[in-house]
């Protein structure tokens, strides 16, 4: 209660968003909260990140020597063909890598835009009233239901933990309640 004070929110009715010049205090003295901005790499970036794989540059490098001996050794005619194979075998493999890491940049991007764009339920005015999850601002009263994700620092005014379901939280080191009294 001593840090609903000093944030000046009465946990009956959250913040009010009529009070404009309270709520352009809380933007401008509290840092907001947003979440860390992911960049979507090209395919391109992919492609150079899989070209940096030690193990490729060195059969490349190797390819290459490979197939200077070998036209030194049987001629421009046929000396290449072996070293040519290994070479393009490692781009096929590059190619194979970038792809698969920028599908998967892509659906991890999606699914952070996704979160970012998440609906939470807030008290403001004495209301319960669903909110943008970056709209969020310092002193906001969440409600959390059983299964939320929230994603914000926040501290714990009114509530119970009830039971823990730990099979769930083995993998997360988090407890989640079974059942949560508000």
């Amino acid at each position: 209660e001593d840090l609903l004070c000093q944030l000046n929110v009465e946990i009956q009715n959250g913040l009010n968003p009529q009070n404009e010049s309270d709520m352009k205090t809380r933007k401008e003295n509290y840092t907001p909260f947003h979440k860390h901005e992911f960049h979507l790499p090209t395919f391109g970036e992919c492609f150079k990140i899989a070209l940096n794989d030690k193990l490729m540059l060195e059969l490349i490098f190797g390819s290459i020597v490979g197939a200077s001996i070998g036209i030194v050794k049987d001629g421009i005619s046929t000396g290449w063909v072996d070293s040519f194979g290994l070479f393009c075998s490692c781009f096929i493999v590059i190619f194979a890598a970038a792809s698969f890491n920028h599908r998967k940049q892509k659906k991890l991007f999606m699914l952070n835009t996704k979160m970012s764009n998440k609906q939470v339920i807030v008290r403001r005015n004495g209301r319960l009233t669903p909110i943008a999850q970056n709209d969020l601002l310092t002193g906001d009263i969440l409600k959390i239901r059983q299964g939320d994700f929230i994603q914000v620092p926040g501290v714990l005014v009114q509530g119970k933990i009830l039971g823990y379901n730990r099979k769930v939280a083995r993998k997360s080191d988090t407890i989640n309640s079974d059942k949560f009294e508000r």
